[in-house]
């Protein structure tokens, strides 16, 4: 009997030291070795975020565009307007070796509220109905998009919209007609694409100056 426990001790110390090994081995080195593998997975995600550039969307006012014209449509009548001074804005991508897809451009709200927003605007020479929502912006190839135009006679306010056939509307809201003659018709419009991309959200300042310019100003 003496000399049966120093075996059984034995047998268990072996069959300890077995569940070890089958622990250390079977177990626990895969589980890190899938932790290590998570790690590296993760920053190989985060280098490539880092090297692979997103490109950068920006907005910005172009001078006023005297002497243009329009189809408008007004009391249900289509209307061939001439003399319209015309406000648009420049849509950019920023980031080099970057190409946006599916950007929309819309005049998202105004102070005073016109009546209809807010809008997709009307990319400048999409002239073929239907008229396309989203666009493709390639760095260092900026788009222009048409935003409002005035009357030669400052009396009629229009946005350019897409939408139906007849792209220009006119604004009703008389408070915007007193705010361009005042401290100003403010504007926001955005320009946001469908994928990964820095959208951007700009104000600006539609206002009529004493000479008589409808012109337009940034606020930042």
């Amino acid at each position: 009997m003496t000399t049966l426990y120093p075996a059984i001790g034995s047998v268990i110390r072996a069959v300890v030291t077995g569940l070890l090994i089958f622990f250390l081995f079977f177990i626990l080195a895969p589980y890190r070795q899938r932790n290590e593998a998570r790690a590296k997975i993760t920053e190989l995600e985060n280098t490539v975020s880092k090297i692979t550039p997103v490109p950068v969307i920006e907005i910005s006012v172009l001078p006023s565009e005297p002497n243009q014209s329009a189809k408008v449509m007004i009391d249900g009548q289509t209307r061939n307007l001439e003399h319209l001074t015309l406000l648009r804005v420049e849509v950019a991508n920023a980031q080099p070796s970057t190409q946006v897809d599916g950007l929309t451009v819309r005049l998202e709200s105004s102070e005073p509220r016109i009546e209809f927003l807010a809008v997709v605007l009307h990319k400048k020479h999409d002239n073929k109905y239907p008229y396309p929502t989203e666009h493709t912006l390639k760095h260092k190839q900026p788009e222009p998009f048409d935003v409002i135009a005035m009357d030669e006679t400052s009396e009629r306010l229009y946005v350019y919209r897409v939408g139906e056939e007849h792209y220009v509307y006119p604004v009703q809201n008389k408070e915007c007609y007193e705010a361009l003659r005042g401290s100003g018709l403010r504007l926001t419009i955005s320009a946001y694409a469908n994928q990964p991309a820095k959208g951007t959200e700009r104000t600006f300042v539609a206002r009529i100056q004493e000479d008589g310019k409808f012109i337009v100003e940034s606020l930042e």
